[in-house]
């Protein structure tokens, strides 16, 4: 009797699992939203074959390591946006541009109070 309680336990704890592990890849994990997104920018700078497509793999790492903390830390997963299509097409190919965004963001994090101050 024993053995079967702790059988079926084992098991119950093993599916619960398995639900929360799928539902975690299902929702924090959109599939294609990167590859679509790299695609789109690969055509855009006319390069039409993977071979061409320099340090790939950690772009995908990259935004594979932004999925997995945004997740780990409880906010929205991190993830590249096609957005950023309209920056490349003006020329922003280096990363100075997403540096930029940063520290504006950065700067609006403090001066935001201020503003709120004087709005009604």
């Amino acid at each position: 009797m024993i053995a079967y309680i702790v059988r079926r336990t084992i098991l119950a704890i093993v599916t619960i699992w398995s639900i929360t592990v799928l539902a975690f890849v299902i929702i924090q994990l959109p599939p294609g939203d990167f590859l679509t997104h790299m695609i789109i920018q690969l055509e855009r700078q006319n390069i039409e074959n993977a071979e061409e497509l320099v340090r790939g793999t950690r772009a995908l790492m990259a935004d594979a390591s932004g999925t997995l903390a945004g997740a780990c830390l409880g906010t929205s997963t991190v993830t590249a946006y096609i957005e950023s299509s309209s920056g490349v097409a003006m020329g922003a190919r280096t990363g100075l541009a997403n540096v930029v965004t940063g520290v504006l963001f950065l700067l609006a994090l403090f001066v935001s109070p201020l503003v709120r101050s004087f709005g009604g």
